[in-house]
């Protein structure tokens, strides 16, 4: 007995609420005593059934459960419903049976890689003229150096993501996992491209985008363009945020926490819960942004993301703590896909004068933190803290890889090494930094093909050649409408069709008219003044004529 009451106080320090059981030392005793322990007060409750029945607290399993489970919801008052009880009144049966469906095997994400990847397996399959499945492993080995050495993909696609799929799609296709010999080819062929010096080993890497970039781009987007509003809030939240593409477009109206005024400078302080990131969907990490909801600026994502707000659901930035209720807060921010933002943003940065593929959206998130490293080059003080400070931002680990990888970025391309080692004179520049280097055509190593103010705006140039063609297109318009109006010469009365299509009139019109005792075709635009009575629609085929001789 003394056993069952340590294990009954140890249970009650760690869980809120506990049912034991506990047999009688008594031999011929059937009756079993149930405790309930609720931190401040133990009840003692007597259930009595068979000594052929079990119950097993703390597992999975029990038997006779429903008879317990009718005595605690309907003879025992003592006992709270479990989440499980409230969600089971809440839910229902049929809600329920679809968690027993069976779910997909692999993620959208890689069913995508996998279609990639077989693309690549059925032109490797014609090229050579052999069979992909069962996988040999020369015909393996042969794919990855291939894919390595002439069609110039990274080593870090090959590693991470050619050759995971390959694997995968081997269970797929042949319900099993490659066998030793091909896992070996493959991996002799991942060692002898990693020590070929020519192969590409990291891949491609892309431009960071500044703060400065971000706002050129926006300042380029024409107000004309449907969806200014809603991009230039997303390119500016992501840079001022360091967020995720998977981040943005998972965020929901209910995200936006809360919007106040700051005494300090009186802007407004707007607070986003970011759920979801890389690897994780319960993320509920807060960011706040700062901004004027008045001013229009370029590099203001208040501004920008109010105005959004207010064409998306009505209700603009300094009204949302009071109509919050209003607006479904299920309803996306920004309700376009990952793929969608990436391709947006590219295209936009090439349509602001920068390179095609200078820029992929993960350039906002290193942009984040480059940008702050730039503010911070002339303060020491700032500059020192600006790592734990962007860490706590986009949820980098502080002087890790994945954020110094960054760091070493923009260093390199900004800091002036003599000025770390010459004596300090008169009228040096004490930062190590100089503001020429960070010009955004020295910074990127490009010549921007469109400078602000000398050319026009692409989208001006695309809105010039539609009108040009919709002018050509009335005024073609405009001389059919001619054709099927003109007045014939019918003698020295005017005649009118009523409800008759217009071919047939001109045709009865030829049929009657007799040229020296023949039938031909009469010259009906000879000698004939041309006037526009009226549009001919199809609901009054109406053709007026009168004889207007030259």
């Amino acid at each position: 007995m003394e056993l069952f009451f340590q294990n009954l106080e140890k249970a009650d320090s760690n869980e809120e609420e506990s049912v034991f059981s506990y047999q009688s030392n008594e031999s011929d005793s059937s009756l079993r005593k149930i405790f309930y322990s609720n931190h401040s007060t133990q009840t003692e409750i007597p259930f009595s059934f068979t000594s052929s029945q079990t119950l097993s607290f703390g597992s999975s399993t029990q038997s006779s459960g429903s008879a317990f489970t009718d005595f605690i919801s309907e003879q025992n008052p003592y006992l709270r419903p479990t989440r499980m009880d409230l969600a089971a009144k809440r839910v229902g049966k049929e809600k329920a049976l679809q968690y027993m469906k069976p779910s997909p095997l692999w993620s959208d994400a890689t069913i995508r890689k996998h279609a990639w990847v077989q693309r690549l397996l059925q032109t490797w399959s014609k090229l050579v003229e052999c069979p992909i499945w069962p996988l040999h492993p020369l015909v393996a080995k042969g794919f990855i150096l291939f894919c390595g050495k002439e069609c110039f993909y990274s080593l870090t696609s090959i590693v991470h993501v050619i050759t995971p799929s390959i694997k995968r799609i081997n269970i797929e296709k042949m319900g099993k996992k490659i066998n030793s010999k091909t896992n070996a080819a493959i991996n002799e062929a991942i060692r002898n491209l990693r020590n070929d010096k020519e192969v590409n080993k990291k891949g491609k890497e892309r431009e960071p985008a500044l703060i400065s970039d971000v706002a050129r781009i926006v300042h380029n987007l024409p107000d004309e363009l449907e969806s200014k509003y809603l991009e230039a809030s997303l390119y500016l939240i992501g840079v001022q945020t360091g967020a995720r593409a998977i981040t943005l477009s998972s965020l929901k109206m209910s995200d936006i926490k809360r919007v106040i005024q700051s005494k300090e400078t009186n802007k407004l302080l707007v607070t986003l819960c970011y759920n979801r990131t890389k690897g994780s969907s319960h993320w509920n990490h807060h960011v706040t942004i700062e901004g004027e909801e008045e001013s229009r600026s370029d590099d203001d994502a208040v501004y920008w993301f109010s105005l959004h707000l207010k064409k998306s659901v009505g209700v603009r930035l300094s009204e949302w703590m009071t109509k919050k209720e209003e607006v479904d807060g299920e309803r996306p921010v920004w309700p376009i896909s990952t793929d969608v933002m990436r391709e947006r943003f590219k295209q936009r940065a090439e349509n602001a004068g920068y390179p095609r593929n200078l820029f992929s959206f993960h350039s906002l998130r290193s942009g984040f933190i480059c940008s702050a490293l730039i503010k911070s080059g002339k303060n020491e003080d700032s500059k020192k803290a600006v790592l734990e400070k962007t860490a706590l931002i986009a949820g980098w680990v502080p002087y890790r890889l994945a954020q110094m990888t960054y760091i070493k970025n923009v260093a390199r391309r900004a800091i002036v090494s003599s000025r770390l080692v010459m004596p300090y004179k008169e009228g040096r520049n004490e930062s190590e930094m100089d503001e020429t280097l960070l010009e955004l055509e020295m910074f990127h190593g490009i010549v921007l093909k469109m400078k602000e103010g000398n050319e026009k705006n692409p989208y001006e140039k695309y809105k010039e050649k539609v009108e040009e063609r919709m002018k050509i297109f009335f005024e073609e318009e405009e001389v059919k409408k001619a054709k099927k109006a003109r007045y014939i010469r019918s003698g020295s009365v005017g005649m009118c069709a009523e409800n008759m299509e217009l071919n047939d009139f001109i045709k009865q019109k030829m049929a009657m008219t007799e040229y020296k005792g023949k039938k031909s075709k009469p010259q009906l635009f000879e000698q004939t003044a041309l006037f526009f009575v009226g549009e001919i629609t199809s609901s009054n085929n109406c053709l007026c004529t009168l004889q207007t001789p030259i």
